[in-house]
């Protein structure tokens, strides 16, 4: 797990070849767990890797015949594709099936091209959360 969120702090930086080399490395150390592709399938889109995220989202649709996949593990590869209609539709399976990883929705800096999205701000509503803002500047006013 080390590598995964080291990986996901090289996202933040916009090193996506260096986050790149480490989802695949927590990849096979993980012993091949969805969420950590779907991270390698979002680096790929964001390095305009098209193919190859493409490739990997078709990996996880036929795993996800075979067993569990979180919708939100899919939607993340449409985020980084910029494929708005196919992240709020995984988004809101998600939502419907309770996805744990659409707790970070609210924090995620990777969400914030599709802030704006009116589609945003009602899965917003329709998951309680009080406002957009970031809850951690909540608890600093407290």
């Amino acid at each position: 797990m080390a590598h995964f969120y080291l990986g996901w702090t090289y996202i933040q930086e916009a090193n996506f070849q260096k986050a790149s080399e480490l989802f695949q490395k927590a990849y096979s150390l993980s012993g091949r767990d969805p969420r950590i592709k779907s991270w390698l399938g979002y680096t790929n889109a964001l390095m305009g890797n098209r193919k190859e995220a493409l490739q990997i989202l078709d990996e996880l649709m036929e795993l996800q015949a075979r067993q569990y996949v979180d919708p939100s593990f899919i939607a993340l590869i449409y985020l980084g594709l910029d494929d708005k209609d196919q992240t709020f539709k995984w988004l809101n399976i998600g939502y419907m099936e309770r996805s744990f990883w659409l707790v970070w929705l609210d924090v995620d800096p990777g969400f914030d091209r599709i802030r704006p999205d009116k589609r945003f701000e009602a899965l917003h509503q329709n998951m309680k959360f009080d406002s957009i803002s970031n809850p951690i500047s909540k608890t600093q006013k407290r």
